[in-house]
C-alpha cells in the first residue's frame, strides 16, 4: 500500500510547514533549468480503505506540529537532561530534513533527506516507549505522539515515491 493523508501536498507547501512549525527560514532554490519534476503529491487511499478499513488519522502539518511542540512544552521540567535532549534532537531532525532536503539539487538527495526524517520519526518512536516506561508521560500521550510519527513517515514514504528517481 501507498498510504499518507488524502491531503494534496506541494513539495513548498511541506517547505511552509517546517518553515512554520519550526520557526525556521529555508533558502530556497529554484533550478529553472531543471525539469519540473513532480509539484506534489496525493495518495489514493481506497485500496486500503476498502481491503482492512484503514483511514489517515491526521494532517502532515497537524503531525509535525504535534510533535515539535509536545517535546518542548512537555518535556520542558524534566530533569533528565540527556533524554531531553536526545528527543528533542530527534524531534527537531524531522522537520529539519525535510527543509535541508529540499534545498538539495536532485530528487535522489531530497528522497534521502526524506528518509533520514522518516529514521527520525522512529527514533522519536522509540524514546516515546522508553518515556512511558519512565513515567514520564501518560500511555495515552506516547501512543497519540507515536502514531503521529508514524503518519510522518507514512507521507514522507509517499512524497519518495513520487520524486523521478530511477533505481
Amino acid at each position: 500500500y501507498n498510504v499518507g493523508s488524502d491531503e494534496q501536498v506541494s513539495i513548498n507547501q511541506l517547505v511552509d510547514y517546517v518553515e512554520e512549525i519550526a520557526d525556521y527560514k529555508v533558502k530556497r532554490k529554484y533550478l529553472l533549468d531543471k525539469p519540473k519534476g513532480v509539484r506534489g503529491r496525493s495518495s489514493d487511499n481506497t485500496k486500503i480503505i476498502n481491503d482492512i478499513g484503514w483511514q489517515p488519522k491526521i494532517l502532515l502539518k497537524e503531525g509535525l506540529k504535534t510533535t515539535y511542540e509536545w517535546i518542548y512544552k512537555e518535556l520542558k521540567e524534566l530533569r533528565d537532561y540527556s533524554f531531553k535532549d536526545q528527543i528533542c534532537r530527534a524531534s527537531v531532525s524531522i522537520s529539519n530534513n525535510i527543509a535541508e532536503g529540499f534545498d538539495r539539487y536532485s530528487d535522489k538527495e531530497f528522497a534521502r533527506f526524506l528518509y533520514i526524517s522518516s529514521a527520525s520519526c522512529s527514533e522519536v518512536k522509540s524514546m516515546l516507549y522508553l518515556a512511558e516506561n519512565l513515567n514520564y508521560i501518560s500511555i495515552e500521550k506516547a501512543q497519540k505522539l507515536r502514531t503521529d510519527c508514524h503518519e510522518i513517515s507514512k507521507i514522507n514514504k509517499g512524497l519518495i515515491k513520487s520524486l523521478n528517481i530511477k533505481k
